[in-house]
């Protein structure tokens, strides 16, 4: 079985859309969004992208490029994880902030 990546806390990635839609399905947690990305050194993920990363993505296409941060809080005795994502224009490699909604709790790449 391939080694599972998963997004490191506070260290930015900047990943590249391989298609213009995820794929949706329907699991026992609820709805997920599987993108197909690909990292500076171009290799290729799946990533299964929050709700609150979804709504933010959802509107770029193939080639579209992000750069995606986790973050964590903890909140009493709960951890609370955030994403920031900032959407990366071709030509000049210019970010843009994308506000986020809501604070998740998974955030993971294949």
């Amino acid at each position: 079985m391939p080694e599972r990546k998963k997004l490191e806390l506070n260290r930015p990635i900047s990943l590249e859309l391989l298609f213009d839609e995820p794929m949706v399905g329907q699991s026992r947690y609820g709805e997920y969004y599987l993108y197909a990305v690909k990292n500076g050194s171009n290799t290729e993920y799946s990533f299964f992208a929050p709700d609150d990363v979804h709504q933010r993505i959802k509107g770029m296409r193939k080639g579209d490029r992000f750069e995606i941060t986790k973050t964590a809080e903890q909140k009493g005795s709960m951890i609370l994880t955030k994403h920031e994502i900032k959407a990366i224009t071709q030509p000049a490699q210019q970010t843009k902030q994308i506000s986020p909604k809501e604070p998740q709790k998974i955030a993971r790449l294949c």
